[in-house]
């Protein structure tokens, strides 16, 4: 009775042993492939980056932004909304920051900025801030 005890007891336990090893086993496999689905890899050479996230742009990639018309056609008030990649909804890992100020800005801000326009070379955009750190004192 005693030694078909301890066989049952052995066999039991290796068992256990053989299925914690086996679960760690298929546990790392599948962290693995998430991990390789999080480094994800852009063929392409970045076009530019965004004043926001600082993501590469690549290919079509275009940053939102809306400009305002003004008396002078040479500078214009425009916002700077965000690109692919943080807006309308952030990717893993992106976080939306203000180049001036270093806060967070939220998923409904913008970066508040001047258009130079300039007829002999490229236009030119001067980022004041965001609506973070352009809050209206009540």
């Amino acid at each position: 009775m005693d030694s078909d005890f301890i066989l049952i007891f052995i066999l039991v336990l290796t068992a256990l042993v053989i299925l914690f090893f086996a679960f760690q086993l298929v546990s790392n496999r599948s962290k693995k492939k998430r991990e390789e689905k999080l480094k994800f890899v852009r063929p392409e050479k970045a076009i530019s980056k965004c004043p926001i996230c600082s993501s590469d742009l690549v290919g079509k990639e275009k940053i939102f932004s809306k400009v305002f018309n003004t008396e002078s056609r040479t500078t214009q008030r425009c916002t700077i909304i965000g690109c692919p990649h943080c807006f309308p909804h952030m990717e893993m890992g992106i976080r939306r920051k203000c180049p001036v100020c270093k806060k967070n800005i939220p998923q409904e801000g913008y970066l508040i900025a001047h258009l130079f326009n300039r007829k002999d070379s490229k236009n030119h955009v001067h980022i004041v801030g965001c609506t973070e750190c352009h809050k209206k004192n009540k």
